[in-house]
């Protein structure tokens, strides 16, 4: 057999994998494993609104405190570093469940804003609590 008739067997192989023949669009695949996951981007909108409700500027830093059920404070704790970096948190933290919510890192306890928001407010799932308080930027 020639190298020619091994790469024609070969081509001919391939073409009948199924997952080779029949291209999905990624889009969706992407999209679904994001909702899966929880886009990160969700929450950055919620926690710039909440900045932005307290009356802090967008270059402020922050103390950032999520508080959510236990499904989404998993999936905001997959991404509490990302979130953090994106918006200018120096501390964060993400709880589970509890009514009261103290500001990871905040020395006296006390909160800037708190916001509830509601499922499907910004396409979350579930409700969850963002807190800011302003703090100085560390270096």
């Amino acid at each position: 057999m020639s190298a020619r008739e091994r790469a024609d067997a070969v081509y001919e192989t391939l073409l009948g994998r199924a997952g080779e023949r029949w291209v999905q669009p990624r889009k969706e695949r992407t999209a679904r494993i994001l909702a899966f996951l929880d886009d990160p981007q969700r929450t950055y909108r919620v926690v710039q609104e909440a900045r932005k409700n307290a009356g802090l500027d967008v270059s402020d830093r922050i103390v950032l405190a999520l508080n959510a059920a236990p499904a989404e404070a998993a999936a905001l704790e997959t991404h509490a570093d990302l979130i953090a970096a994106e918006t200018l948190a120096v501390a964060h933290a993400v709880r589970s469940g509890g009514a009261q919510l103290i500001a990871a890192g905040d020395s006296d306890g006390t909160v800037e804003y708190e916001a509830v928001i509601d499922a499907g407010t910004y396409a979350n799932r579930g409700a969850f609590t963002v807190s800011v308080s302003r703090t100085e930027a560390s270096t």
